[in-house]
This record gives structure tokens, sequence and C-alpha cells, in this order.
């Protein structure tokens, strides 16, 4: 049985222990050394989103419902323009669309029109590392189709 596995110390026996059992290979401790520090570089790449993220748990955002607000209908003219963005970019990338943001999320985007990343945070399937990479161009489709609807 696997150490891993115990749920009590009140019965448990190790025989056969000894120096050897508890050594660990200087590979694994390098691995586990890197690890740590790429753990403490993406907390820092990722402290703004972290608070904003913290933020929005302790006012109770992610208790909200999703059906709450699922019933907005997507702007027909920005879903236009987010798609049309998104198939030129994935062209310029060479990355399928998809992978990029897909038409649910879009959908999702010209529904909400986000106006700043934290609001585009709360969209299903933008993550931190999306609204970093994407969030700029978005952010600035929603605005200038806002425009245009004025």
């Amino acid at each position: 049985m696997a150490l891993s596995r115990v749920r009590s110390l009140q019965h448990l026996i190790l025989d056969g222990m000894n120096g050897m059992a508890l050594r660990v290979s200087p590979l694994a401790k390098e691995i586990d050394q890197d690890l740590r520090e790429k753990s403490l570089q993406a907390l820092q790449d990722n402290a703004k989103y972290i608070e904003m993220w913290e933020k929005a748990e302790a006012n109770g955002e992610h208790d909200k419902p999703p059906e709450a607000s699922a019933t907005v209908s997507a702007d027909p003219e920005l879903f236009e323009a987010l798609t049309t963005w998104r198939a030129k970019l994935a062209i310029e990338l060479g990355k399928p669309p998809y992978i990029i943001a897909h038409n649910a999320t879009l959908e999702r985007v010209a529904a909400v029109k986000p106006g700043s990343d934290i609001e585009l945070l709360e969209v299903p399937g933008f993550g931190p590392k999306k609204v970093e990479t994407y969030g700029a161009d978005i952010l600035k489709i929603v605005k200038d189709q806002q425009a245009k609807s004025k």
C-alpha cells in the first residue's frame, strides 16, 4: 500500500525502512526546484489577475448563478466584428480560430459587451492568459462597435 493512501497513523507499520528508502534523486530535486521557481514566477506574472479574482470573490461575484446573466442576447454586428477579427488573427498566427476563442465565447462577449479586463475575465472562455493576449483587441472592438451604434 502506498503511503499516500494512509488515512491514519494508528495502525501504520513501516517495515524494512532504511536510509535508501528515503533518498530523493538529484533529478527529482532539480525538477522540484524548477517547479517552485516557475510557480513563484506565475504568481508574480498574474498578480493583477489574482487580485481582481480575489476582489470579485470577496464581493460575491463568483456566487452569482450563470443563468442570471445568460439571458442577454448577442449583438449580431459586434459578434460579426469579433469573428472577423478572430479569423484574420487565426490566419496571421497559423492557428485554428477556436484556439483564439470559441463562437460561444464571442457570442457571450457580444452579449455582455465588457468594458474592462475584469469584465472580460468574467466571460466563460477567458482566463488571465487570454485576456492578456487578446483582451486589448477585444475591448477595442467592443468600444468601436458601441461608438458606431450611437
